[in-house]
């Protein structure tokens, strides 16, 4: 078997196996996307030099790395005795994640748009999974799977049941007439988003939904009418169907009426003393533990990566974050103007649905949205279809 295919199945497997994240098998220290991600970076080391390319990438990686050089250097002057892990190594691996899947791009064309399908399997079985009660729980009347996070759970069904609807609807991987039969498990995975109760998923799906039948651009008008008038039935019985499930109902109406934000509000109001404290360069990982351990007598999460950058990083961390956001958006939108590719700026509802409520900087779906849009710059960027590089010459 050619290398090439082994690291295609690796990354397969791997972007399959993030939906069950903190799920770890009998025994064993490692989650399942722990041990698939070390096999997936053990196929691409062969051929490392080209997985650590840089070219028409550099503007990207240039900001992100230089965020991260910032938060362990202001990390490690703020060492202390509450924490002294000034390096971030969770977020170092999503980094080179994000890195590795661009270059994977470039040497195999399409093959994250594979991947993202591959990632919405696993969704399928979770979904599977939950249908017939198998490793499910119930907290506070909202379903969990196999421990992991609710909201989390929420979203990547909100994903990935919109990578299955605009597959289903552009066969834009050449699945043919198969691709109808991803419309079966479509209506589980509704079930169990909404069972999490998840506020920031069903935001995200009523998004993109609305998104998706606005601006797909499905050529003829009498296409685009049916189109309209189909998802508007789709979308009130699916509404219907949403308004049925208590703890759904009962926490959009606590968000609405009594402004409910599952604490989240006073989380934040901790945090933005944390970030007057030092507003330019942040109090890094370790500084920001010691803040809140010492005023609060505990750490918690800031649950907003917005804030969570200005209180590790400062403006200048905010200011290189947004400019690397800015420039894979940017890509994103031109892939929809130049190729009609509508996925990659969809995905970025749920994206930044996680990046206002939750802990986006550590979730590895949250960086493969980003490597699947920022991938795009291989078929949008004049320069690289004016050298018009061969990426199979390098495999």
């Amino acid at each position: 078997m050619k290398l090439s295919k082994i690291q295609r199945i690796a990354l397969y497997i791997f972007l399959f196996s993030i939906n069950f994240e903190v799920w770890a098998p009998s025994g064993i220290a490692l989650s399942t996307s722990k041990i698939t991600g070390l096999i997936y970076f053990a196929t691409i080391l062969p051929n490392y030099k080209y997985f650590f390319k840089a070219g028409y990438i550099r503007h990207l990686l240039t900001p992100m790395w230089l965020l991260f050089g910032l938060l362990t250097v202001v990390s490690l002057i703020n060492i202390n005795s509450v924490s002294y892990s000034f390096f971030d190594f969770s977020l170092f691996q999503n980094m080179l994640l994000f890195w590795l899947l661009l270059n994977h791009e470039r040497k195999d064309p399409g093959i994250l748009a594979k991947g993202m399908l591959a990632f919405a399997m696993g969704s399928i079985v979770l979904a599977a999974l939950y249908y017939f009660k198998i490793g499910i729980a119930y907290e506070g009347g909202r379903v969990t799977i196999f421990g992991d996070n609710a909201n989390t759970v929420g979203i990547r069904m909100s994903v990935s049941i919109f990578i299955l609807a605009l597959y289903i609807l552009k066969n834009s991987i050449g699945m043919g007439k198969f691709r109808y039969l991803l419309i079966v498990p479509i209506f589980p995975m509704v079930m169990l988003l909404a069972e999490t109760g998840s506020r920031v998923a069903f935001i995200a799906f009523v998004l993109q939904f609305i998104v998706i039948v606005l601006f797909n651009k499905s050529g003829r008008f009498s296409l685009k009418l049916f189109l309209i008038i189909a998802g508007s039935i789709i979308g009130y019985f699916t509404w219907t169907y949403f308004m049925e499930i208590d703890v759904l109902r009962i926490r959009l109406t606590q968000s609405l009426q009594d402004r409910d934000l599952a604490g989240r509000d006073l989380i934040w109001s901790k945090v933005i003393q944390v970030i007057k404290s030092s507003p330019i360069f942040g109090v890094g990982k370790t500084g920001y533990a010691s803040y809140m351990s010492d005023a609060y007598g505990s750490v918690s999460s800031p649950h907003n990566v917005i804030l969570e950058i200005l209180a590790y990083t400062g403006l200048i961390g905010l200011y290189l974050y947004l400019n690397f956001l800015f420039k894979i958006i940017r890509i994103a939108y031109a892939s929809f103007k130049i190729n009609k590719d509508l996925l990659p700026l969809l995905l970025f509802i749920p994206f930044l649905g996680l990046m206002f409520s939750g802990q986006l900087l550590v979730v590895k779906i949250g960086w493969v949205i980003l490597a699947f849009a920022g991938s795009k710059i291989f078929s949008t960027h004049p320069m690289y279809i004016k050298r018009n590089e061969n990426p199979l010459r390098n495999r």
